[in-house]
């Protein structure tokens, strides 16, 4: 009776798929161009609508990230100086660790939420809250 109830417990579980969400997240990828002193960066609203972000948020973390100016034309990023596309994703990471990932479960299933002139970033996956730097 044991052997029955291990094999379906075996066949029922893999059945099931992998519940493991963070599986379901796949990190964007910058579609980078450099013309001279500007780089533009296509998809960028595409890249904060996966973040669940604004892209005015976004933004003024690459302005201060990266030191330079920057404007949104047309769902693009456009940057003031010849910016690596390696530098870009390095700093893509950097604003999904610190304004999109849980640092208590890892899930992206965030919101930034403002507490007592505070921000915060409060998961809906775990319930945890961390304040966040405002970039304001």
């Amino acid at each position: 009776m044991v052997d029955d109830y291990e094999t379906l417990l075996n066949r029922g579980l893999a059945k099931i798929k992998d519940s493991n969400p963070s599986g379901r997240f796949e990190m964007p990828v910058a579609e980078v161009e450099t013309h001279g002193q500007r780089t533009i960066v296509r998809n960028f609203a595409q890249i904060a609508d996966k973040f669940r972000r604004e892209t005015q948020h976004l933004l003024k973390f690459f302005q201060k990230e990266l030191a330079t100016s920057g404007s949104i034309e047309n769902g693009q990023a456009i940057f003031l100086g010849n910016i690596t596309s390696s530098l870009i994703t390095r700093k893509l990471t950097d604003y999904a660790n610190e304004f999109v990932f849980c640092k208590a479960c890892g899930q992206p299933d965030t919101k930034m939420a403002t507490e007592d002139k505070n921000e915060m970033l409060v998961c809906w996956a775990c319930g945890a809250k961390r304040q966040i730097r405002n970039l304001r």
